[in-house]
Protein backbone atom coordinates (compact mmCIF):
# COMPACT_ATOMS: atom_id res chain seq x y z
CA UNK A 1 0.00 0.00 0.00
CA UNK A 2 3.03 2.27 -0.23
CA UNK A 3 2.60 3.26 -3.93
CA UNK A 4 0.22 5.70 -5.57
CA UNK A 5 -2.80 4.13 -3.91
CA UNK A 6 -1.26 4.56 -0.46
CA UNK A 7 -0.27 8.15 -1.19
CA UNK A 8 -3.80 8.94 -2.34
CA UNK A 9 -5.26 7.40 0.84
CA UNK A 10 -2.86 9.40 3.02
CA UNK A 11 -3.60 12.64 1.15
CA UNK A 12 -7.34 12.07 1.42
CA UNK A 13 -7.01 11.25 5.14
CA UNK A 14 -5.08 14.50 5.70
CA UNK A 15 -7.75 16.49 3.93
CA UNK A 16 -10.60 14.86 5.87
CA UNK A 17 -8.67 15.04 9.14
CA UNK A 18 -7.78 18.69 8.54
CA UNK A 19 -4.08 18.05 9.11
CA UNK A 20 -1.28 19.97 7.46
CA UNK A 21 2.13 18.38 6.92
CA UNK A 22 3.57 19.59 10.21
CA UNK A 23 0.61 18.33 12.28
CA UNK A 24 0.70 14.99 10.47
CA UNK A 25 4.44 14.68 11.08
CA UNK A 26 4.10 15.42 14.81
CA UNK A 27 1.43 12.72 15.15
CA UNK A 28 3.52 10.31 13.06
CA UNK A 29 6.73 10.70 15.10
CA UNK A 30 4.79 10.44 18.37
CA UNK A 31 3.83 6.92 17.28
CA UNK A 32 7.42 5.96 16.46
CA UNK A 33 7.78 7.11 12.86
CA UNK A 34 11.31 8.01 11.86
CA UNK A 35 10.98 9.88 8.56
CA UNK A 36 11.93 13.55 8.61
CA UNK A 37 9.39 16.21 7.62
CA UNK A 38 11.22 16.55 4.27
CA UNK A 39 11.05 12.79 3.66
CA UNK A 40 7.36 12.75 4.53
CA UNK A 41 6.71 15.61 2.11
CA UNK A 42 8.73 13.84 -0.59
CA UNK A 43 6.64 10.70 -0.04
CA UNK A 44 3.39 12.64 -0.36
CA UNK A 45 4.66 14.22 -3.59
CA UNK A 46 5.62 10.79 -5.00
CA UNK A 47 9.34 11.53 -4.96
CA UNK A 48 10.39 8.78 -2.57
CA UNK A 49 8.86 5.63 -1.08
CA UNK A 50 8.13 4.77 2.53
CA UNK A 51 8.67 1.22 3.71
CA UNK A 52 5.61 -0.73 4.84
CA UNK A 53 6.28 -0.19 8.53
CA UNK A 54 6.62 3.59 8.21
CA UNK A 55 3.55 3.76 5.97
CA UNK A 56 1.53 1.84 8.57
CA UNK A 57 2.59 4.27 11.31
CA UNK A 58 1.47 7.13 9.08
CA UNK A 59 -1.88 5.41 8.41
CA UNK A 60 -2.32 4.83 12.15
CA UNK A 61 -1.67 8.52 12.89
CA UNK A 62 -4.33 9.49 10.38
CA UNK A 63 -6.85 6.91 11.52
CA UNK A 64 -6.46 8.14 15.10
CA UNK A 65 -7.13 11.72 13.94
CA UNK A 66 -10.20 10.63 11.98
CA UNK A 67 -11.49 8.82 15.08
CA UNK A 68 -11.07 12.02 17.10
CA UNK A 69 -13.35 13.76 14.59
CA UNK A 70 -15.85 10.86 14.57
CA UNK A 71 -15.07 10.16 10.91
CA UNK A 72 -14.59 6.78 9.27
CA UNK A 73 -11.13 5.41 10.05
CA UNK A 74 -10.53 4.08 6.58
CA UNK A 75 -6.92 4.84 5.73
CA UNK A 76 -5.80 1.31 4.81
CA UNK A 77 -2.72 -0.30 6.28
CA UNK A 78 -0.03 -1.73 4.05
CA UNK A 79 0.10 -5.00 5.96
CA UNK A 80 -2.72 -7.26 7.08
CA UNK A 81 -1.66 -7.11 10.70
CA UNK A 82 0.33 -4.57 12.63
CA UNK A 83 3.02 -6.06 14.84
CA UNK A 84 2.55 -5.51 18.54
CA UNK A 85 5.35 -4.36 20.70
CA UNK A 86 6.13 -6.76 23.49
CA UNK A 87 5.69 -5.20 26.88
CA UNK A 88 8.68 -5.43 29.21
CA UNK A 89 8.75 -8.54 31.36
CA UNK A 90 7.46 -7.99 34.83
CA UNK A 91 7.98 -10.00 38.02
CA UNK A 92 4.91 -12.17 37.31
CA UNK A 93 6.05 -13.09 33.81
CA UNK A 94 8.07 -16.11 34.82
CA UNK A 95 7.76 -19.10 32.48
CA UNK A 96 5.62 -21.93 33.75
CA UNK A 97 3.70 -20.24 36.50
CA UNK A 98 1.21 -17.69 37.66
CA UNK A 99 2.33 -14.42 39.14
CA UNK A 100 3.83 -14.99 42.55
CA UNK A 101 3.91 -18.77 42.12
CA UNK A 102 7.23 -20.48 42.76
CA UNK A 103 8.74 -21.38 39.48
Amino acid sequence: MTGDQGRAAISDGCRRGQLDLQELWFRYISLGGDATPLELEAYLLGLMPLDDHQYDILALALNERLAELDLARDVPYGRDRLPCRRRPAGPGDQPGGAPGAPG
